[in-house]
């Protein structure tokens, strides 16, 4: 079972993730967060990835979507807490990559003036 809880705080969106990203799962990103970042125009969106324990394709898919919408609104996504066994996909596919969230909220203040 795959959870997603969101925080808005200071312009950035907080997405934190628990449990399995899987093709039966990834309707809550479709829908739930993409709606949510489409709507409100975010532009800068953090995954917290430390609960996620799984990810398939179909996952990923949903994840690149997400930062499609954040790079059409001149923004950013930042991935951080990744698991290890999961961090050389997310490297792949040129999520930025940092340790926590407050290197996140760092990283976006120093590189986008947040």
């Amino acid at each position: 079972m795959f959870e997603l809880k969101l925080e808005f705080n200071k312009g950035i969106l907080f997405a934190r993730c628990s449990g399995a990203l899987v093709r039966e799962e990834v309707i809550k990103i479709n829908r739930d967060l993409l709606n949510f970042l489409i709507n409100n125009e975010v532009k800068y969106l953090v995954y917290n990835l430390y609960n996620l324990n799984e990810i398939d394709s179909a996952g990923i898919n949903a994840l690149l979507n997400t930062k499609y919408v954040i790079n059409k609104h001149q923004g950013m996504v930042i991935v951080c807490e990744a698991p290890n066994k999961l961090m050389k996909c997310f490297q792949k596919i040129n999520f930025n990559m940092v340790n926590n969230e407050i290197d996140a909220i760092n990283y976006m203040r120093n590189g986008y003036g947040i």
